[in-house]
Parts: structure tokens; sequence; C-alpha cells
């Protein structure tokens, strides 16, 4: 009888507030944030500090990598690492619509003003506009060489958003209805991606301006010596900042007044370069040609000078202040430096004051007073008025991502509150709000006015996630609480709920565990300490031991829950017993400071010490209490009874460090899991090797037995995590094929029996696999594996064979408008240019729909001629009688199932005929 085996399935991981992957965003009405979350998108109330929603595809495995909001409405595009891109609505958590255009990683999201359409920029040096009413691809514009780093959609001057004209108050959640209401003068959802001009950056050092109407490269920017890794433009479309790897921020002002040759006839509205009446129309070529000429003599941008930052490392992120008044530069350090943007009234009171001091000044030289050259300012003397320092921000970690509160685009509600909202996206896996207040006038020698400056802490989300990568996890024996340790803290978890609840401080833990009783944890230091924390308490440890003079790499409880055995870098292995003793005796060995706890405490007492010949990496002792087994750093396991201590075994064969082992429950079964990327089993009675797997791409850092069973999981630095079979030498399943969130895996724990199995991940997430009721066969699980890695295959070489792509040129020899196609000619000069979105990525969903399509094609055309030959031979019976009458032929199982009747089949057949 074939073996059936139990299935697990994996649950949504938690332990991630915001992955530095991507950026993070407001919601609409500034009181959500929007951040990533791995594969998935997390919607946090900023003011309660909790999880709103979570937004996630049951069929992405990708990580987010970008992330915006449509100014129009509360929808957001969320750009993926495969190249994805999905529409997310804020109340519903599944994706709206998928596109997908790109073969590289999503790195620039932005919607036009009107929200119709947006724009992508990937990895691929490509960008794609996309229709999103329409859910299509647009165009694809193809010029730069690098990755694309910013984008920007820009209209005319006339009809963007002036702060300093805008005297109404807008309301709280309107954000950017006015500056859509604005802009639907001349662009409008039926001519949306028509008209305007779109600026891209990119790691090349360009900068380049885009004609959305003719779909060109109108202007190219050279002057930066650097990769542009973002750009930002005024809400009053009249000024442009970029941010490179130089020391200052160069400035760029948008002339967009004059406009195109009216007698030139425009394309329809929803028309593409690609249709054939442009290349039957000589006439409209040549009046393209001319306008294309005119336009790219032209500078959109024109240079103006530098704004001087304070930090030497490169801008990772620059953003205007919705009102105008700020401008934000965040580096790639913990800083992020503003400026206050002066208004012109006071631009041109100060430029007042500063011609009258260089008057006073020259007036003493005769020869300066006739040339009035001298009392007039530059450029950059002007732009020093305008883009003052105000303040740089130190943050705890490095900024990912910051933005303004979109509330606040209006200067009445700023100067009403007193004060504007930054929101930020830490590194370290956290969100936080901070409030700074708007000072109309502030001198730098005024220490006071200095303080008013700092800002206020106003929200924080830290509680629910590692500042750092979790290294070690532990359960207890209720499998109700799950503990795990990052380098500053231990954060305990309820394994139901998926919160946090508590957060225990402790310097650089190495391993933790859970004591019998599930109210205390022992928990090993780098610096060689065993620290007892007291769940109850959630306060500093209530007592602390000198464990080992190297860091304590391992502990393992008893099975008969009487102590503990510790081992560490100072190739010792130390024995504890368990204590009871009066809280007033429980003091810390740092500060020798008595404990205020009242009646007895926990403690440990040393009993014993075994001395090994190199560093102890995992310890583990049998059920039976028969055996104590070491893994060392020599590469080899040593095994010795555990009452004496005498040595029994010595199991060699790793050519690198066992960096775990475990015992089934049986005691006569050893697992261990190396640094050489092979899982051996070993027996426990003569030490010999029963079976080595080659089980993992990299290191293995944990293996764990299921209790009861010969059943072990194994978990490695290749991200996946794997059930084997100890007695049939086979895997069982993979839980996480090398696509565990997309990080090394630290750390395994498995509940007692089997009911679900917890790892942490370099990712700083958690997840957990339960074990279901749905059987699982082994021949069965690897030809679903088989199938699924050729599907793979199948999808990469299709990619592969996407040798070229369509774009619109200009025959030199001719007048008119042709098409061309050619490959990745990367270097070539005329590559500004647009190209078709369609046929450039082929994905597992395309080519499932397709042969769904090719089935229901097959299925229809195999009734229709069933359908005929009946009526072939209905017609014979009816006209001779020597025709028998035939039988009417049973309909399709598909078509009676979806109660398509022939006659609904046969009908857009013939009209389609």
């Amino acid at each position: 009888m074939v073996k059936a085996y139990q299935r697990y399935e994996a649950e949504k991981n938690f332990g991630v507030i915001c992955s530095p992957s991507s950026n993070s965003v407001y919601s609409l009405d500034g009181k959500y944030a929007i951040s990533p979350a791995l594969q998935d998108v997390m919607v946090w109330d900023l003011k309660k500090g909790q999880l709103y929603e979570r937004w996630s595809d049951f069929d992405n495995n990708s990580h987010v990598t970008c992330i915006t909001r449509s100014p129009s409405e509360d929808s957001y595009a969320i750009g993926y690492s495969d190249g994805s891109i999905r529409l997310f609505d804020f109340e519903n958590p599944s994706p709206s619509c998928i596109f997908n255009g790109h073969k590289g990683a999503i790195t620039a999201l932005t919607f036009d003003p009107t929200g119709t359409v947006l724009c992508s920029g990937s990895r691929d040096t490509d960008l794609v506009l996309w229709d999103i009413i329409a859910e299509t691809g647009l165009y694809r514009l193809k010029g730069h060489k690098d990755q694309i780093t910013g984008i920007i959609f820009v209209n005319d001057q006339q009809n963007a958003v002036s702060p300093e004209k805008s005297d109404s108050v807008v309301d709280v959640g309107s954000t950017m209805d006015s500056y859509t209401s604005q802009s639907t003068e001349t662009k409008d959802a039926f001519t949306a991606g028509e008209k305007g001009f779109l600026i891209t950056s990119s790691k090349d050092t360009l900068v380049k301006v885009w004609d959305l109407e003719y779909r060109h490269c109108v202007q190219t920017i050279v002057s930066h010596k650097s990769e542009v890794w973002s750009i930002a433009i005024s809400p009053d479309h009249k000024t442009l900042i970029t941010g490179s790897s130089e020391s200052n921020l160069k400035v760029f002002k948008l002339n967009l007044q004059d406009s195109p040759d009216p007698s030139v006839p425009l394309p329809s509205s929803g028309t593409s370069l690609s249709e054939n009446s442009y290349n039957n129309s000589a006439t409209y070529s040549e009046n393209l040609l001319e306008n294309l000429v005119k336009k790219g003599n032209k500078e959109i941008l024109v240079e103006l000078g530098f704004i001087s930052k304070q930090s030497k490392e490169r801008v990772t992120m620059l953003q205007f202040h919705p009102a105008g008044i700020l401008l934000g530069c965040q580096t790639n350090d913990r800083m992020v430096e503003f400026f206050t943007i002066s208004t012109p009234e006071e631009i041109k009171k100060k430029s007042a004051r500063k011609i009258k001091r260089i008057r006073e000044k020259k007036s003493s030289e005769p020869s300066t007073i006739d040339d009035p050259s001298v009392f007039e300012l530059s450029t950059q003397d002007l732009l020093n008025l305008e883009y003052l320092p105000r303040q740089v921000l130190r943050l705890v970690a490095k900024s990912r991502s910051f933005m303004f509160n979109p509330t606040e685009s209006s200067l009445l509600i700023v100067n009403r509150q007193k004060n504007t909202k930054i929101m930020f996206a830490l590194v370290n896996n956290s969100l936080s709000v901070a409030s700074l207040p708007i000072i109309s006038s502030l001198k730098t020698s005024d220490s006071d006015s200095k303080k008013l400056l700092e800002p206020q802490w106003i929200h924080s989300i830290e509680r629910l996630g590692h500042r750092s990568e979790p290294r070690c996890i532990s359960l207890s024996s209720d499998n109700e609480l799950i503990a795990t340790a990052c380098s500053s803290n231990i954060l305990v978890w309820n394994s139901i709920t998926k919160a946090c609840i508590r957060t225990l401080e402790c310097s650089q833990p190495l391993t933790v565990v859970f004591l019998p009783g599930d109210q205390h944890l022992a928990v090993g230091t780098k610096s060689g300490t065993i620290e007892l924390f007291d769940l109850a308490a959630a306060g500093p440890p209530i007592a602390t031991y000198e464990a080992h003079e190297g860091g304590v790499y391992c502990i393992a409880v008893t099975p008969d829950k009487s102590g503990i055995v510790s081992g560490g870098g100072d190739k010792e292995s130390k024995f504890w017993d368990f204590e009871m003793i009066s809280a007033a005796l429980a003091n810390n060995d740092d500060t020798n400071t008595p404990s205020l706890q009242v009646g007895k405490t926990l403690s440990l007492v040393h009993t014993r010490t075994l001395k090994l010949p190199d560093v102890v990496l995992s310890v583990v002792v049998s059920p039976n209490l028969k055996f104590v087994a070491y893994s060392l750093l020599d590469t080899t396991i040593k095994v010795f009874f555990y009452d004496s201590l005498k040595f029994s075994l010595s199991l060699y064969g790793h050519k690198l460090p066992a960096l775990s082992i475990d015992i089934s429950s049986d005691s006569t079964l050893l697992v261990s899991g190396s640094a050489d990327k092979n899982v051996k089993i070993w027996g426990l009675d003569f030490g010999d090797c029963h079976k080595s797997i080659y089980a993992h791409k990299d290191a293995i850092t944990s293996v764990k037995f299921v209790w009861d069973t010969h059943y072990f999981f194994s978990a490695g630095k290749d991200g996946a995590v794997t059930m084997w079979d100890a007695d049939k030498f086979v895997k069982i399943q993979s839980l996480a094929d090398g696509g565990f969130s997309g990080g090394d895996i630290w750390g395994l724990a498995v509940a007692k029996y089997g009911n679900f199995i917890a790892a942490v991940s370099q990712d700083r997430s958690i997840r957990i696999w339960n074990k279901t009721e749905e059987p699982l066969f082994l021949e069965e699980e690897r030809e679903n594996e088989l199938e699924k890695f050729h599907e793979q295959s199948m999808v990469a070489d299709a990619n592969k064979n996407i040798s070229g792509f369509e774009e619109s040129e200009v025959a030199p020899d001719s007048n008119v408008l042709v098409h061309s196609t050619r490959g990745d000619q990367e270097n070539e000069e005329n590559d500004d240019a647009v190209a078709q979105v369609s046929g450039v990525k082929v994905t597992l969903e395309n080519m499932k729909a397709g042969e769904k399509i090719i089935e229901a094609i097959k299925v229809v055309e195999l009734e229709l001629q069933k359908r005929d030959a009946y009526d072939e031979a209905l017609a014979k019976s009816q006209t001779n009688s020597m025709y028998p009458r035939p039988t009417i032929p049973p309909p399709n199982v598909l078509l009676k199932a979806m109660n398509i009747s022939v006659a609904e089949v046969r009908r857009p057949v013939d009209a389609a005929s």
C-alpha cells in the first residue's frame, strides 16, 4: 500500500512592518500608511498603531519594489520584482487589475494628474504607459541605458497648481482634487497619455524629456556626472530638482510657454503611431517631422544652478511639500535634510537687502559706481535666497522613504495647524511620523528658536516587528507562544493571533529557549552570559550568569526538565540545574542589585563542566537521557553518555561544521545539517551513517525532528524549508522551495507533534506552516514538482525567444512614417523612440489562458461537427425513407455543466462568418 503523508500549507507571514525593498506612502486622507511587506502590502492605522488591512495576491511570489497612489482616487499601483504591476483599491484587499510589460523589477511608478494613465519604469530601462480605464498598455518608450529612477508627468504651466494662488481651504481627504480639476481643461480621460510631457531620470546619468503627443524624446540633460537617483517637481510645475551622487542638487526651470503649431493636424483621440493610417499620410508625416525638429531644438529644462546639501552621500529621495513650502532631501545615510522655500515676496525683500549691502560695500570704489552689473544678483544668488537650509534630521536608522502628509496641500491648512507631518519608513522595519513646526522667521543665533525646530514624534509603529534579522526561534511547550531574538531584543508572539505580547531588551542574543512552565526564557548572548527573563514581569533579566568566555551558541533543556545544557565559544559545555530561591538572593552579577520581586524566583546552579576539543555550535540531549551530542567547529559530532559524560561516539563525514543537530523521540536516530549543504542521518547504536542527502543549495542552518516520528524538517540559507522521511530517505514536501520571502532562514521550530512549524528569516519575517488533513503521496508530489519545473522552463524559454520589438521610425529615403523591427541594439543613436507594449513578456498565467482558449475552441468545433453531422443525417432521413432517423447527439459535458446550448454555440460562430 502506498504510504500517505499529511500536507503542510503556509500562513501569511508576520513580523514585518515595512520591508526596505520599496517606499511607503500615505493614504489619501493621511490617516493610514501603505507599506511593503515582502510579497504583500500592509495598511497601517497610524493613530492606533495597528494593522488595518493586508493586500495580497495568492498567485504572487515576488517582492514589492514600488508603491504610488492615484491623485484622483484612493487607488494604488504596486510594482513587483518580477516586472508586474497590480492595482489595488483601498477597501479591496485583492488586485483589481494586473499589468505585465517589463522584464525587470519595477523601480518607478507615477500616475498622470487625471489618474487614468500610469507610467512605469523598470530595471530593464524601458518606460511603459498604461491605460487604467481600458486596462491595457498604450506604448513603450525606449532611450535610457540603465535603471529608471524617477518619472514625472508635466502639463502646461498655466494649468498647474500654484500654492501662492490657492486661497480656498481644501478639505481633508481631497488632497489632489484641485490639482485634478484644474488639469482637466487640457487633459481628460479620453486624451490621457496623448498630451503634455514626461520627465524621466535614470542611473545612466541622463534626464530625458518626452513629448507624449509625438511619443519622442525632445531633450536630454547630460550635465550630471553620476547616477541620477531622484527627481522632484514643484507643485506649480515651474522648478525641477534632481539628486545624484554629487554633493549638490541641480535646479532646472521648466520652459513650457511655447505651444506647437496649431496648423499641424493632430491625431485623433486614442490613435496610436502604429496605425496604418499614418503611413498613408505623407502630409501628416512631414508636419510631424517639422514639429519634432522644432521641439527638439527647444529646451524644456533650463539649468539654473545648484543647492548645496550637508551630506556627502548620494541622494535617495527628493520631495516637495504639497503646499510648496519645504523641500526634503533624503540621502544614503541617516540624514534627511529640509530646505525652506521662500515666497517671491520674501526673495524680493532679501535680494533688495543684499543689493543694498553690496552698494554700501562698493560705494568706496569709484570705478564700480557707474557699472550697473555690479549691483545685480546672479541666478545662483537668487537660488540661495529661495532655498534656505532649515534643519537636518538624524534618524535612528537609514530612511527608505519619507512623505509629506497629502492633506496639507493648502497654505491655510498648514498655517492653521502650525506644523507639517512627515512619515518616515526606516530600513530597520519601522514606521514613524514626525511633526515639524512651521516658523516663518528664524534667527540662526537664537537657541530657543532652534529648539522649536526639533520634531515631535507623534506616531510610531515598531513594536510589531524586528529591528534587525532574527537569529533564533523557540516554541513553548504548549505551542501557544513563539520567542524570537534579534540583535537588541527578544520578542514573544502569540502563535494564534500573531500578536506581539512581550518585548524584552537584551544585547546580542544568540540562542533562546523556553524553560519548563513557559513562564521564563533563557537567553545565551554573544558576551558569554546566560540571562533569565520572567515573561510576567516583562522587565530586565531577573538573573545573569557568566557562563562562557566566548559566546553562548546553544542551550538545550534536559528532557526531565531539571536543568539546561549550554555550549559556547570557550570549548566547554556546562550543565545547570534549576533551583527556586528567595527573590532577595537573586541578583544581577554585573550590578549586584537585589531583585525587587517578593517570594521565590527561578535561578540556575552550575553543576558540571565538560571540556571539548573545539567550539560548540549545537547541543542536544536524547529524550531517554542516555546521550548528549555536540556539534563542533572541527566538523565532527561528539556523543557522550549523559550521566557519566564518558565519550561514546564520534560522528565524522561532514566537510564543513554541522550548524544544527537533533535526536529523534525514540533516541535511535541523530540528524545533522551542515554548512556543506548536506543532511546526514546517523544511528546512535553504532554511530553509522544511514544516509547522506544533498538537501539544500546553501548552508543548512537548522534541522528538527517531529515528535514520535522519524520525519524531520531542514532549513537553509537558500530560503528553502523541506520535510524528509528519515526511514525511507526521501523528500516529502518542499514547503518553501527557495522562495521563503527572499532571505536566509536562520531558525526553525517544530510543534511537538508537528501540528505546525515556524521559521525566522533574514528578511525579518516569521512564517508558519500548518499541518492539514489533505493527504500527500510522494509520486504525485514529484510529478507536481516536475510539472512546475517544466512550466517555469517554458516561460523562461518563451521570454528568451522574444528577440525584437516594433518601433516607429522614419526611413532615410522617405518622408513617410514606417515600421521597423530591430533587436537589442542598445547602443544605437536613434534609440529614443516608441515601441509596442504587447509581446514583450510571457507569463505562466498568459500561457494557461491561451491553452484554455484553445481547449474551448476545440470543444466548440467538435460540438459543431457533431451538430452538422446530425443535421445532414436528419436531412437525408427526411428525403429518403431508406435512411433511419438519427438520434440527437448528447451535448458536451462541459457545455452542459455551464448551461450552454448548441444554439448559443452556433450563434456567435455564424455571426463571425
